[in-house]
């Protein structure tokens, strides 16, 4: 991957480690770890792949998806926050598990192992959130009960 001629296969490889990959950033090329551009080459890869599984999972369930923009290059512990127009519980459940499937097909295509019930929002540090315009406060409140992430951050927004 660091320079760009990662089969496919690889790329999984890589991105199925995806928190080993930050913590070897941490270590540095000193002490077994990567440096700072081949992390920014598995960065750029690893979020271009998740942003499409994000807006593909959004489109399959009526969600339009807006992504929080970085400021700067990816550090390690970067997160992707999405953020879609999600009017219920059950369409970000079937957001989220969307995400999910498609991340283990992609996986198993690959020839990576997989258990079938991984929750990869958390192993990928990623969120699809809902946008509180559109929705009431008890809505909003009712859907941020119901999951686990970050949609907490937004409801600061809500009137």
């Amino acid at each position: 991957m660091a320079n760009g001629t990662a089969t496919e296969g690889q790329k999984a490889l890589a991105y199925r480690n995806y928190k080993t990959v930050q913590n070897m950033r941490y270590q540095g090329p000193k002490k077994g770890g990567i440096g700072e551009s081949t992390f920014q080459k598995f960065s750029e890869s690893f979020f271009k792949k998740n942003n499409d599984i994000i807006v593909e999972s959004g489109a399959e369930n009526g969600v339009k998806i807006k992504f929080q923009p970085r400021s700067g290059a990816p550090t390690p512990g970067t997160d992707t926050d999405a953020i879609g127009n999600i009017k219920s519980v059950k369409q970000l459940q079937n957001t989220n598990n969307s995400y999910n499937s498609r991340w283990e097909r992609y996986y198993k295509e690959n020839g990576i192992n997989v258990s079938g019930s991984e929750n990869f929002l958390k192993t990928h540090n990623s969120d699809i959130m809902v946008d509180p315009t559109g929705v009431s406060k008890t809505q909003f409140d009712t859907m941020n009960k119901t999951m686990t992430g970050t949609t907490y951050l937004l409801s600061a927004t809500t009137s």
